[in-house]
Formats: structure tokens, sequence, C-alpha cells
């Protein structure tokens, strides 16, 4: 128990099993929280704050705040504590500073995890749509007119016209889906989810935008997508200097993430990269061959850009054979080899290396 010595209110909202007692308490947890208070009577205010925190968040209606939106929520009720007035006891105290506490919690909860539903409903009210909602927990195919197929996971919704416009195909998500979108130059597939655009020609992608995350996710398995902020997207129609628009290109084993919070899009590479080409049988034995053509097959293999000084490993020369190993695998073992390293920066990776002698 020596631990908790140096907790604060944040630490306890993180600890597992302390959310586990405050949420739903169980004869051993009551047993074992109470030594920790008799062992440690100064922590009795910070338990009782965090505590209150999570026993209020719990309450809120089909509501499961994650750690981040409760960290959020955490540093609102901070930012919004005060001190004790003169003229009032320290037990009216307490219950003035709890009902405070409450009040800003429910509030942020509000906030922090409705409002991707509350986007959704705006999005799509006064407007003739199909709507979609996948209430099992297996997968869902929506087919639409235009012989794009979405997949919901469970609980998405997805809200579509009888008939897309001529110019434009557009669709509104909430939740997790993957789309395999029929290919059409002259007319641009749309998907509107929570303040995000994401305009592809035909391709396949996932979007994750469930209403109880603050982020919203795009990954691209094959093809090209453009992802904006809702605010960037609608500057193209409206912006004589489209140079100025602000949105990210994604290519095959890429993704994006909007930040909801500071409305930031930070583009980079899917954790486990696939082979993209069409005959995913590929050969990888290297005999004496410069470690230069070696990320260039890489590169062509899984559809990311490698960057690297041609120059400088041009007298690099490697023996080596790969069979199923992850990409990121592969350059650990290149890299290892040859004195490089190598980061992921933009959807990129970057490899930086001395020269070979």
């Amino acid at each position: 128990m020596d631990k908790y010595q140096k907790y604060s209110t944040e630490d306890f909202l993180s600890d597992q099993s302390f959310q586990e007692w405050a949420t739903n308490p169980s004869p051993e947890s009551e047993t074992y929280w109470r030594n920790v208070v008799a062992q440690e009577p100064s922590l009795s205010g910070i338990i009782d704050e965090a505590k209150l925190i999570l026993v209020t968040i719990r309450t809120q209606p089909q509501v499961t705040p994650t750690q981040n939106q409760v960290q959020k929520i955490w540093v609102k009720v901070k930012a919004n504590t005060f001190k004790k007035p003169s003229g009032i006891s320290f037990s009216q105290y307490k219950w003035l500073a709890a009902a405070s506490v409450a009040i800003l919690i429910t509030a942020s909860v509000f906030y922090l995890i409705n409002s991707q539903s509350t986007h959704y409903s705006k999005s799509v009210a006064q407007k003739s749509l199909i709507e979609k909602t996948n209430h099992s927990a297996t997968p869902m195919a929506v087919v639409l007119t235009d012989g794009s197929v979405v997949t919901l996971d469970k609980d998405a919704k997805l809200s579509y016209p009888q008939r897309f416009k001529a110019d434009k195909r557009e669709v509104y998500l909430s939740g997790n889906a993957f789309f395999e979108v029929t290919k059409n130059p002259n007319q641009p597939f749309l998907v509107y989810a929570n303040t995000t655009v994401t305009k592809v020609l035909g391709t396949s992608f996932w979007i994750n935008a469930s209403e109880n995350q603050t982020d919203v996710n795009v990954i691209v398995k094959t093809g090209k997508v453009l992802v904006y902020s809702e605010q960037e997207f609608n500057k193209l129609n409206n912006s004589p200097n489209q140079d100025a628009v602000v949105g990210v290109i994604l290519t095959p084993n890429q993704q994006v993430k909007y930040n909801l919070s500071v409305q930031t899009l930070e583009k980079s590479v899917v954790s486990q990269p696939e082979i993209v080409i069409d005959n995913k049988v590929q050969e990888f034995v290297f005999d004496e061959v410069p470690i230069s053509n070696v990320f260039k097959l890489l590169e062509k293999t899984y559809g990311i850009k490698i960057v690297y000084d041609e120059e400088t490993l041009s007298k690099c020369l490697i023996t080596t054979s790969f069979t199923e190993e992850p990409l990121f695998d592969k350059l650990s073992i290149l890299c290892k080899a040859t004195g490089a390293t190598y980061e992921v920066i933009d959807g990129q990776i970057i490899i930086n290396s001395k020269s070979c002698k």
C-alpha cells in the first residue's frame, strides 16, 4: 500500500483497482480500500474526491468514458476548483465543493461524449435519407445504389440518399465502418464523420468515428483518399485560394488521426502494414545486393514511401532473406546489419544511415 502515499487524484482515477471499487464495489475491495485509508489517513480527502468523480461519470446514462475522456474531464474540474470562502464551515464547504465538482463533471461528460452523436444528428437532420444501424455484434454490409459496399461495425450508423446527386455521392457515418467504393472519377464519394470529410474516387478504407472516442481515424487499404476537417473542406467551395485549404492525402498502409479537441490531422503509417502488390507471394532473398535495392522493393511491396540517401548507401551490400516478417521487423534487421536507424514521419519511413566502407 506504500505506492499510494504519493498518489494524486489523477493517479487514483487511472488506477484500475480503484476504478472497480469506486464504481462496482465488492466486500473484498471495500475491506482493501478501508485499510488503505486507515494506513494513510492523509489520503482520505483525495480518495473521496476521486471516487466522487468516477461515480458521477458512471451515473450518466449509456456512457462508458475512455481514460482520455476521464483525464480531460479532470483537467476541467481542476481548472474550476475554488478556495474555501470565509464565513462557512469546513463541512459546508466540503458539500459545496462536491456539488460543484458533480456539476462540472456532468457538463464535461455531456460535451465530450455526446457531441459526436449531436453532430451526426445535426448533419442528417432535415435531409431525406435512408439510415441503417447495426444493432448486432457481427458486421453488417450495406450495398449502396452505385455498387459501393459499407460494412458497419456494432452500433455504427450510416445515412445516405435513395439516389446520389449527379456530381457527388454523400454519406454520413457515426461509428466504425469499412468502405469499398465503386470507382467513378466524375462522381466523388464523400463521407461525413464527426467534423471530418473523407473524399475518394474509388478505393477501400476504414473510418473509426465511435461516439465514445475523441479522435476520428481514417485508414487506407487500397487507392487514395483525401481527408479534411469539415471546416477546411467547406473552404474548397468558398475560398478562391484552394491552395490554402489544409487536408491530408492518404495511400495504402497510411492513416490519419483527427484530434477533435485541438482540430489537427496527424498522418502516420499503420502499425502492421500489409503487402499491396497484386502478386502477394513476394520473394525476399538477397545475395550481396545494395541495400538501396532492398528499400526500393519494400517501398513497392508495401506502397509506403521510404526516404534514404542513395549515395550514402551505395556501397552497403547485404545478404539476407525474409519470409513472413512484418515490415517493421524487416526494417529493424536491415538497419541493424548496416548500423542505420529508421523513424516514421508524416506517413513515410525515414532511414538514418552512415556510409558503408
